[in-house]
């Protein structure tokens, strides 16, 4: 099945996907190497995948060759049983993690509303070079923008250099649009690309509790010390009323750009502790060196486990929930 005139062929099993750019093999210990991708369940993979192609901007990676359908081993290493997976995946220039949008058939599913305070959502930053340019592209298929204003702002303030816009996607994701003169912009990113690097940021119910799980439980860096949310850096959010905190920036193992964690307080908020197969459920993927050795380490420690360890044509996968109630897929090769 194509979409568009790209000539790729958009569906791919998740089994597959692990092939792509998997890290070289080290000494195992159950350590995460490097990010994967951002995981985004949705209702209807081909009109999502248009969205972050045609209106984002992002770089559909070809999958020539790849069959589609339900496969027993795929839906048990999902936790859908009896599912028919279909997937489409996007690399993002100067990034060093990717959108993967994922649909699921076949299992019941109920689609939930996330909003952007909730903890255990997962706000995909898509970072520019001509933020005004971008947010035109997207404006007219986007379901709602978040930011006070409805337009790009300098949440620093008048003289800053960085400039933002959050907004809902089509499926109810959170999309922030950012430009910013630092880090440098990576040699390796195609001048005509707008898009030029791509994180993530996790909403959380304690920023501090949560930077702890990440840092003894998963070996993520944290970047100094948490700090109130500004003003304006709510109103960015569109959350003016709210109070909250956020990290001044934690880093996945092997990661390239730093992340941040945010809580939001004195604002009606739910964790949202929702299962892959409904649209809505966010999920963060993780290469590790080997899931049965982290997978054990972390039950041992009472985290709570998803989807046990399984293996599809030479390829581990399993799921953990962090204490937010977010998905972890961690992925051995």
């Amino acid at each position: 099945m194509k979409l568009g005139s790209s000539g790729w062929t958009l569906f791919l099993p998740l089994c597959c996907l692990a092939t792509l750019a998997a890290p070289a093999r080290a000494e195992t210990s159950g350590r995460i190497l490097r990010p994967n991708a951002v995981l985004h369940s949705v209702a209807d993979v081909e009109r999502s995948a248009a969205f972050y192609r045609d209106a984002v901007g992002l770089t559909m990676e070809p999958s020539a060759g790849f069959p589609t359908g339900a496969s027993p081993r795929i839906g048990t290493a999902f936790g859908t049983p009896g599912a028919t997976i279909r997937a489409a995946t996007f690399s993002i220039p100067g990034s060093d993690v990717r959108l993967t949008l994922v649909q699921f058939s076949g299992v019941p599913a109920s689609p939930i509303r996330q909003r952007l305070q909730d903890p255990g959502s997962v706000k995909l930053i898509v970072r520019v070079r001509n933020i005004d340019a971008a947010f035109e592209r997207v404006r007219g298929r986007i379901a709602r923008v978040y930011t006070d204003g409805g337009a790009p702002m300098k949440p620093e303030g008048p003289a800053a250099v960085n400039t933002s816009v959050i907004m809902r996607d089509p499926d109810g994701y959170p999309l922030e649009l950012v430009l910013q003169d630092v880090p440098e912009i990576s040699s390796a990113v195609p001048a005509t690309s707008n898009v030029v690097g791509g994180w993530a940021t996790f909403i959380v119910g304690d920023v501090a509790a949560s930077i702890e799980f990440y840092r003894t439980r998963l070996g993520f860096e944290s970047v100094g010390t948490p700090r109130p949310l500004a003003a304006m850096v709510l109103a960015l959010q569109g959350t003016p009323d709210a109070t909250g905190s956020m990290s001044a920036g934690v880093r996945p193992p092997g990661g390239v750009n730093t992340w941040r964690m945010y809580d939001f307080r004195n604002i009606d908020r739910a964790r949202l502790d929702s299962r892959l197969q409904d649209p809505g459920t966010p999920a963060v993927s993780f290469w590790v060196d080997s899931v049965a050795a982290l997978v054990a380490r972390l039950k041992d420690g009472g985290v709570a486990i998803a989807v046990d360890p399984v293996q599809i044509d030479g390829t581990t996968r399993a799921f953990v929930r962090d204490l937010n109630g977010l998905l972890l897929e961690f992925v051995e090769p």
